[in-house]
């Protein structure tokens, strides 16, 4: 079973074992070193988004096109996308990506084969 632990609970403790004292997030803006240690922690939480697939903080987004416009605006929430999970709904075929800005690049100005296949890129 997981045993959840607070910003608070997880800086203190990481003080503790560097023989420093405890310091109160809400006055960490005053005070560096709980500055700091507020920034790592955030800063780990992100790397942690990121190294894996975690079911928890997964969520589906659909995104409804109107055949003209090509962007389109990310929730504030998204860390990034699982591969192979994004679909053209319409008419069932998957899209592949995301691709980069050099294969993005070919498909707009070079020669494309012909074939219907969707692709997209992370700006």
């Amino acid at each position: 079973m997981p045993v959840f632990a607070t910003a608070q609970s997880i800086i203190n403790s990481t003080l503790q074992e560097l023989g420093l004292g405890t310091v109160n997030l809400a006055a960490a803006a005053a005070d560096q070193t709980g500055y700091q240690l507020l920034g790592l922690l955030n800063a780990l939480g992100k790397e942690m988004t990121r190294a894996r697939d975690w079911s928890l903080l997964m969520q589906e987004l659909e995104i409804v096109g109107d055949g003209s416009l090509n962007l389109w605006q990310l929730p504030d929430d998204w860390a990034r996308s699982v591969n192979q999970t994004q679909w053209a709904a319409s008419d069932k075929r998957p899209m592949y990506g995301p691709i980069s800005p050099q294969q993005w690049a070919w498909n707009k100005f070079g020669l494309v084969s012909a074939g219907m296949s969707y692709q997209y890129r992370i700006v």
